[in-house]
């Protein structure tokens, strides 16, 4: 009896199953998938279909525009040192900044004094019997400790210094080392904005350096950007930044490539002047402390009109300080200023009771604040906040808590690749075959105003793994973190094109939760069985 109703009900599911059009796959228009949060394991099925977006294609390989290289070889030839001495230092420098960390806080400084501290202490002979020894003696020990906490932290990363540049020469081997790389990272983040019609006319350079974002921008946008200005605290850096910008001399009759730069130690005062684009290029590493951060990007932000874009390195700490930035401008636009909002609630005629207990409540966040007292508003009227409001364009496809940072141990970054082809000053190719060189970055583009709606964000592809006829995919999901499911050739379309995306692009697939765990088993047994 008991088999009998087994086999009826399992026979029922079956055919809802079915009915529902739950398939491996592909019907004309959709398949269904396997799939599992790679961070807390829950199963689910997606739903997917070939995406009508816009399709981006991303160059996989940055060369310097030519008047770049040559704007560095005529710099290059007013240096007191040799070109090959040159290459030689900036491949050790190379090295030096590929591992360079974020500063660590005074927090993590003094936990790490203490560690060492203790653990010299366990090794000393001399124990706990200090007693037994005069006061001098006891200065000497605490000296000789110092010494060595001290000689400890340098080999750490918390030996962190920021760059100085105190000759043209310093400036000649940091771009010989690094003006290649920085170009191909910001190339390859600004064709993000190949999905959108979207050109800058004025652009705000900060921590420009040897000028690698003006040349990424201009290759990309050329005329229709009217000015520039780059800001860069070092002279020496910014006078090598300016030889390169020369170019090969032929300039129609102006100084630079472009006819109206500027350049500047500091960022101009007053905040009435805004820029459509505003890049932050391994800026956020030069800063010493994350109070310092937080000013600067307020600054920043503050002076961008459109869009804010920030790049770090690949390690975990600049992973993590850049989803730090990301937050803190999605929180400081969410966060109100309680006696602004009063008012502004007061003259529209909402200030009552239930509102007032929603201004107090502590219990909420102050996106949710924010987002109950924004319906209460008609879409014209502009709430006052810390920062004004803004969302993430890329890479993430929603303005939520990253997933890949864990509050228990190491997180995972989410970095992006990028290859391009290397100047060097002593006439030698790059060590890989192809002659290219190769570096991996982090990045976010912020946008202002709110995330449009009635339209959902396409999931950005973290990895990819081709087998024997399937691949499968890692995807950060706008609602359901990060999944990681397998389309086989079975699907037809969307395995094709599944099979041409690659690692940081976005998804040519839509997604779409349909259940989870319950009929995950169910749907595997069936749809394997047809």
């Amino acid at each position: 009896m008991k088999s009998m109703l087994h086999r009826r009900c399992y026979s029922a599911i079956r055919q809802a199953v079915e009915e529902s059009s739950l398939s491996k796959s592909y019907d004309g228009k959709q398949c269904h998938v396997k799939s599992e949060n790679t961070e807390t394991k829950v199963k689910s099925i997606l739903q997917l279909e070939v995406s009508n977006g816009k399709r981006v294609k991303v160059r996989k390989e940055a060369v310097l525009p030519p008047k770049a290289v040559e704007g560095l070889r005529n710099a290059l030839t007013q240096c007191n040192r040799p070109p090959k001495q040159l290459q030689h230092e900036a491949d050790l420098m190379w090295d030096k900044l590929s591992q360079r960390r974020f500063p660590a806080s005074p927090t993590e400084v003094r936990a790490a004094r203490n560690q060492i501290k203790n653990k010299l202490s366990r090794n000393d002979d001399i124990g706990d019997s200090e007693e037994v020894f005069n006061e001098k003696v006891k200065r000497g020990r605490e000296q000789h400790l110092r010494r060595e906490v001290e000689k400890l932290l340098k080999k750490t990363s918390y030996n962190w210094k920021p760059l100085d540049f105190d000759s043209k020469e310093d400036s000649a081997t940091y771009a010989l080392a690094r003006f290649s790389g920085n170009y191909a990272e910001i190339l390859r983040v600004l064709q993000e904005f190949k999905r959108t019609d979207f050109a800058p006319e004025t652009v705000l350079d900060y921590s420009c350096g040897v000028g690698s974002a003006f040349w990424a921008v201009n290759e990309l946008y050329g005329e229709r950007v009217k000015e520039y200005t780059l800001v860069d605290p070092n002279d020496n850096i910014t006078r090598f930044a300016m030889d390169i910008l020369r170019g090969d001399g032929n300039n129609d009759g102006n100084a630079l490539v472009h006819p109206n730069m500027n350049f500047r130690r500091n960022l101009v005062p007053s905040l009435q002047t805004k820029y459509d684009l505003v890049i932050a290029h391994r800026a956020l590493i030069e800063v010493p402390s994350i109070e310092a951060r937080h000013a600067l990007l307020g600054a920043l932000w503050l002076r961008a009109k459109k869009y804010l874009v920030l790049i770090e390195g690949d390690l975990e700490d600049s992973f993590k300080a850049l989803i730090e930035a990301r937050d803190f401008i999605l929180t400081a636009s969410n966060e109100l200023h309680f006696d602004e909002t009063a008012q502004l609630l007061y003259d529209n005629g909402l200030l009552d009771d239930e509102m007032q207990k929603l201004m107090s409540n502590k219990r909420i966040s102050h996106y949710e604040r924010y987002a109950m007292i924004k319906e209460k508003l008609s879409e014209q009227i502009e709430l006052p906040t810390v920062l004004p409001e803004g969302h993430v364009f890329a890479p993430c496809p929603h303005d939520q808590g990253c997933p890949r940072i864990s509050l228990q141990g190491p997180s995972k970054p989410c970095v992006f690749s990028t290859k391009w082809r290397d100047f060097r000053a002593d006439g030698k190719t790059s060590k890989r075959k192809d002659g290219t060189a190769g570096g991996r970055f982090s990045y976010v583009i912020l946008e202002k105003g709110e995330r449009p709606k009635g339209c959902s964000a396409q999931a950005r592809i973290l990895d990819k793994v081709k087998g024997n006829k399937h691949t499968v995919l890692t995807a950060c999901t706008e609602f359901d973190g990060i999944q990681r499911f397998t389309v086989s050739k079975r699907a037809g379309p969307i395995y094709a094109a599944a099979k041409t995306i690659q690692q940081g692009d976005l998804s040519p697939v839509n997604m779409k939760t349909v259940d989870r765990d319950s009929d995950y088993e169910l749907f595997d047994d069936l749809t394997s069985s047809h």
